[in-house]
């Protein structure tokens, strides 16, 4: 399940009235967690549907996402919260089916990211414009609490700047 403008406003208005909501409970709880301040946010429930999901995997990737693959079928909420200003902010909440699964994802992206940061050099060094990947590799963050890993990121207003209008001496 998934909010959107049709479920917002009944929502909205039956939250106004003290009524009940025409959402589930989890779906509400979801958005209730959302920081009013962001630029956009999406919410949705999530459990059973990746129980099917294959995530690509073999010799020629250069990452392996055997870890992630298993521990995907045990999230049950996602969400994602983006504030735009001068830079862009982005946070991204899994709802895992308790804390050792939280605890083992955390962990599984902290291995993705330490896989991924000598790729992101790689790319640096072949394209200009992918010269900011480490900075934005470097900004993420995780943390799992209970039944909740968040992995937050920042894209520099300077690193836009690079992506769209590469220095060509690599400066």
């Amino acid at each position: 399940d998934s909010v959107t403008p049709e479920t917002v406003a009944p929502a909205l208005k039956a939250a106004e009235a003290k009524k009940k909501a025409p959402i589930k409970p989890e779906l509400a709880d979801l958005l209730k967690r959302m920081d009013e301040k962001s630029s956009i946010f999406v919410v949705g429930l999530v459990k059973g549907k990746f129980d099917e999901l294959k995530l690509p995997g073999g010799g020629n990737l250069p990452v392996d996402l055997s870890s992630i693959q298993k521990l995907l079928p045990k999230t049950e909420s996602m969400s994602l919260a983006l504030k735009v200003g001068a830079d862009v902010n982005v946070e991204v909440t899994l709802g895992m089916k308790d804390g050792d699964t939280a605890g083992d994802m955390r962990n599984a992206l902290d291995e993705l990211i330490k896989q991924v940061k000598p790729l992101a050099q790689l790319a640096a060094a072949a394209e200009p414009r992918a010269k900011p990947l480490g900075d934005i590799l470097n900004s993420i963050k995780t943390n799992s609490k209970d039944k909740d890993v968040t992995i937050t990121g920042k894209v520099t207003g300077a690193n836009i700047g690079k992506m769209v209008k590469p220095d060509p001496d690599g400066q």
